[in-house]
């Protein structure tokens, strides 16, 4: 999935609700398919709080009409 989304020239965030979001990802060698990680480490609220969906945005400096969402949860598809 990063491969075609990365194909497509689409920018790529994340955010967690894990504090150790960050070394998950490092462990199975995905850092780097992320430009900007939003987990609680580096923001004061986590998910599902809306700072979560805003910082993305801000770190692309584009509207949030301009994201798309890929959920790993359903319950968290509103």
């Amino acid at each position: 999935m990063f491969e075609e989304i990365q194909a497509r020239k689409l920018r790529i965030a994340l955010g967690s609700a894990s504090r150790n979001a960050t070394f998950v990802l490092d462990k199975l060698g995905l850092t780097e398919a992320f430009e900007y990680i939003a987990d609680p480490g580096r923001i004061a609220f986590g998910k599902p709080h809306v700072t979560v969906r805003q910082r993305k945005g801000y770190a692309f400096r584009t509207r949030k009409r301009m994201c798309v969402g890929i959920h790993t949860r359903p319950s968290t598809i509103k």
